[in-house]
């Protein structure tokens, strides 16, 4: 186990890192440390990505709001500000899953050439990954949940839209980012399994609010159904398994409708994603949903529908 001072990008989970007050938070304002296990940072050095987006910079406040920037000149000299370095990988999607992705239907071999590919590349469990697609989308590509997450991971639209996922319901820019989250979260929290999944389901900062798996019925539920999946398909594998899109995922569940009193985030990409509120916090936007906070940068969002 080593301790690394570097924040990886993704939206959640530098609010998940910085959203809240932490032990480390409160009594080292120096530094802001991941527990990042040793096979997992190799694996993500060697993977290094070139053609990164253009330099940001996170900065905290001494209450652990965090602040992400292109201007970190701004707040360099500001009383009461901690510079954290941000690093991240952009989605790449290799030619060859590039035209297994825009196929009409997936088979279980080409969804497993597409997980296996990005399992590699943040070092994942395949079982685990199709696992969560199982749960999630029930491996339905088009799948749209009543809170407006999309595709075979099921991302948010603020999430794909900070992790740089540019067509939300392409298998393969899906399945990228899913990954990249889950690795993030897996990261976060120390590769514990369970808050990893519970962070992936209801956000990290729910979980750190909680200070463990939040008590909604969902998450638990979720916990148990992704590990109980994995377990299987750990032992059986992959191989024939039946990928036809169904509608027991998650996403296909009933739910509520959204109250009048939601407010509905429009992003540039042209996807959309409603909010109970609505906060600013210096270049951040910060959506609540159902006790669920996703932050998102301004920059990529054209409007705000205020309720009705």
């Amino acid at each position: 186990m080593r301790t690394l001072t570097i924040l990886f990008c993704g939206s959640v989970l530098v609010a998940g890192v910085l959203g809240g007050p932490s032990a480390s938070a409160s009594t080292n304002r120096e530094s802001i440390e991941i527990r990042v296990p040793e096979h997992r940072r190799s694996s993500r050095s060697s993977s290094s990505v070139s053609g990164r987006r253009h330099e940001m910079r996170v900065f905290e406040s001494e209450e652990g709001t965090p602040m992400l920037t292109n201007r970190p000149e701004k707040y360099r000299n500001q009383p009461g500000l901690v510079e954290v370095e941000l690093d991240y990988d952009p989605i790449v999607v290799p030619d060859r899953l590039r035209r297994l992705s825009q196929r009409d239907r997936h088979s279980a071999s080409d969804l497993a050439d597409l997980v296996s590919h990005y399992c590699r590349q943040y070092v994942l469990d395949e079982a685990l990954v199709f696992a969560i697609i199982r749960v999630e989308s029930d491996f339905d590509p088009r799948a749209v949940s009543p809170a407006g997450a999309r595709g075979l991971m099921q991302l948010m639209p603020a999430t794909a839209e900070e992790m740089g996922v540019s067509s939300i319901f392409d298998t393969a820019q899906n399945i990228a980012g899913g990954t990249q989250y889950l690795a993030r979260m897996l990261e976060l929290f120390d590769d514990d399994l369970r808050l990893a999944l519970a962070a992936y389901n209801a956000g990290p900062a729910t979980v750190r609010q909680y200070g463990g798996v939040p008590p909604f019925r969902e998450t638990q539920n979720y916990i148990r159904l992704v590990k109980q999946y994995a377990d299987l398909y750990e032992r059986e594998g992959i191989d024939g398994l039946d990928v036809s899109p169904g509608t027991t995922g998650l996403a296909h569940q009933e739910r509520e409708a959204p109250e009048d009193s939601t407010f509905t985030v429009h992003f540039h990409s042209g996807l959309s994603q409603i909010a109970d509120s609505v906060a600013e916090k210096d270049t951040y936007y910060h959506l609540e949903y159902r006790g669920r906070t996703i932050p998102v940068r301004k920059d990529l969002v054209s409007r705000i529908e205020e309720p009705a």
